[in-house]
């Protein structure tokens, strides 16, 4: 079952140290992640529909319909977030959350599969802390915020080389865009398509 591998991967990415896996596992499930029936379809706003071949037994016998996934970026890292950090009890952890997503969106949407870590998560994270209203962020504004964001962490400073190389991946990946006005917009929602 679907649901079964994403809480799986969600479950994998955080430390067995951290208390309370099994709870944070759910609450990030449950704040990024929605099944649907194509009869429960709503209006999930400025997003695309890509489909995503997987060979799943849902159903029974021959009445086997295809499922959505909603990944909602907005839900987990705005609404969410300090919800989830209460039952991890450190904020050091806090980029887990993210990595958990990009982990999932990672395997699910993006045809390209990176190498993600924890550098991906920070940068994410920084960029929905400090997007504006339309969910964008001046690129040139990152380096100081993510690498202020790593400090909070005690991590060391990420260069700008290595910021740009996590740019352009999550582009590829299309966590974010460049917009015309030259700022990043960060995609808040993406609806994927389970055919069988």
């Amino acid at each position: 079952m679907i649901e079964k591998d994403l809480k799986i991967i969600i479950y994998n990415i955080i430390p067995p140290s951290v208390k309370s896996k099994k709870v944070i596992t759910d609450r990030i499930y449950n704040s990024f992640c929605e099944i649907i029936f194509p009869d429960e379809i709503y209006d999930i706003g400025d997003s695309h529909n890509f489909v995503i071949n997987l060979k799943l037994n849902i159903g029974i016998g021959n009445n086997i319909k295809p499922r959505y996934i909603i990944l909602n970026w907005k839900k987990l890292l705005v609404d969410n977030i300090d919800s989830i950090l209460i039952y991890m009890k450190n904020k050091h952890f806090e980029f887990l959350i993210p990595l958990a997503a990009i982990t999932i969106w990672n395997n699910f949407y993006s045809n390209l599969k990176f190498n993600i870590d924890e550098k991906h998560s920070v940068v994410i994270l920084t960029m929905w802390k400090n997007c504006d209203q339309n969910y964008t962020i001046d690129e040139l504004i990152l380096p100081n915020l993510v690498n202020n964001q790593l400090n909070i962490y005690e991590k060391p400073n990420m260069k700008k080389n290595v910021l740009k190389r996590i740019l352009n991946e999550l582009r590829k990946m299309g966590c974010i865009e460049r917009r015309e006005t030259g700022k990043l917009w960060l995609r808040e929602k993406e609806k994927l398509v389970l055919k069988y």
